[in-house]
């Protein structure tokens, strides 16, 4: 399997999201019709993007992408890692303070390296079972097996 990661930067949800699919548009042209394709937010700003009429959903909807949605954001995800933290539900006022007392010299971003040392693929998977956008995400990785239903 191949991934075609993008990093969609900064700004509100729908922002992020069109710069996603003109981005998968341009690589489906050049490199043709990908299995599937994804659009990764926090969940924690979409409410207000949508207050706003900034709905991220309305980039996606001509398109055969799927938004997910990390609950409440990277930080809470990454919290949520730590062994027997995969349940709890996080503001994301506390999940910056909660992740750094478990990981005190986190910064923003992590980078790959980094977090290839703390997590694994278990841990990522004991999530998925608790959360159902990340679990989808990872059965369109294949990396649930096809016995496990996130």
């Amino acid at each position: 399997m191949h991934l075609d990661v993008v990093v969609g930067g900064g700004g509100d949800g729908l922002a992020i999201a069109e710069f996603a699919v003109k981005r998968y548009r341009q690589r489906t042209e050049r490199l043709g019709r990908f299995a599937a394709g994804f659009i990764v937010l926090d969940a924690d700003r979409v409410e207000e993007d949508r207050r706003r009429g900034r709905d991220p959903a309305t980039a996606v909807q001509p398109f055969d992408i799927q938004l997910i949605y990390l609950r409440p954001n990277l930080e809470g995800l990454l919290f949520r890692l730590f062994h027997g933290n995969e349940g709890r539900r996080v503001s994301a006022s506390h999940a910056n303070r909660l992740l750094r007392r478990k990981w005190p010299g986190y910064s923003k971003p992590a980078s790959a390296m980094e977090l290839r040392s703390r997590f694994t693929l278990d841990d990522l998977r004991r999530v998925g079972e608790v959360d159902a956008d990340l679990g989808q995400l990872l059965q369109a990785l294949g990396l649930f097996g096809a016995d496990r239903e996130p």
